[in-house]
């Protein structure tokens, strides 16, 4: 009769302060529609002065971000991880490149370093 290797367990990193993975060597992380959305109208707000009407409570703006995520995820930058039929709770990942992310920014003159923390 074979006796079976028992199989290590990991153990946690000890903190020294610095994190040596940063989340672009980490992959990217799954989050929600929830959270998507959230950053997508703070940073619509930020950005747009102008609007004397909220841009949370205008239908219209509702109805880009779910344009703008179907086009994401059908140009495949985007990919959806839930299941299809959950609609209550649909969570993403983002496929784009680090380096895709910095050329549209640089194009639209949007500081994206300013909003990552492993880029502070």
């Amino acid at each position: 009769m074979k006796k079976r290797k028992r199989q290590r367990v990991a153990e946690p990193a000890k903190s020294s302060g610095q994190n040596p993975n940063n989340q672009l060597q980490i992959g990217p992380k799954i989050f929600s529609h929830q959270r998507l959305s959230a950053i997508y109208f703070s940073l619509a707000l930020e950005y747009t002065s102008t609007s004397s009407q909220s841009v949370e409570l205008n239908p219209e703006t509702r109805e880009e971000v779910f344009t703008h995520i179907a086009t994401l995820l059908r140009i495949k930058l985007m990919q959806q991880v839930s299941a299809t039929q959950v609609l209550d709770n649909i969570k993403y990942r983002c496929l784009a490149t680090w380096e895709l992310v910095q050329d549209a920014a640089k194009s639209l003159h949007f500081p994206v370093d300013m909003y990552l923390n492993n880029h502070l």
